[in-house]
């Protein structure tokens, strides 16, 4: 029986590049987010994700990190950005975002809904302007979904 002798030098590189393509693949896999589901309404993409919690502090807490993730995204990859007027729907305020991408304008609202006492995160994302009456037509949309 042969024995394989491997140098320090060829272990310590192939530590390396598994290092890094482990930190890669974790990386990737973590930054990947779907959302629990997805509906159009109107020529609008509608995606809700139903939070943790059920108080209004944590469904409160989730929308602003939804609106930061979203915002961080669009400055690490240089995009312009406006955060817009909240806009008010019901029992929801959803802010909106308009982004500048490949000179082209796309409009996103993020707000939250709660239904049978469960909150959820919805975004609302648009090539034209979204009006308050969008938002609300959005969640009746989701209500009904979830009903």
């Amino acid at each position: 029986m042969r024995k394989l002798i491997f140098s320090k030098k060829f272990l310590a590189a192939v530590g390396i590049v598994l290092a890094v393509g482990g930190c890669f693949f974790v990386k990737g896999r973590m930054n990947t987010k779907a959302a629990d589901d997805s509906i159009f309404v109107q020529n609008m993409s509608v995606q809700y994700k139903q939070c943790e919690g059920t108080s209004k502090e944590i469904l409160e807490e989730d929308i602003d990190e939804n609106i930061s993730e979203e915002i961080m995204a669009l400055e690490e990859k240089g995009h312009a950005y406006e955060i817009g007027e909240a806009l008010s729907a019901k029992d929801s305020e959803f802010i909106p975002v308009i982004k500048q991408i490949n000179n082209e304008t796309a409009y996103e609202a993020i707000g939250g809904i709660t239904v049978k006492n469960k909150n959820y995160v919805v975004k609302v994302k648009s090539a034209q302007k979204i009006t308050e009456e969008d938002v609300e037509n959005a969640l009746e949309a989701v209500k009904g979904q979830l009903n």
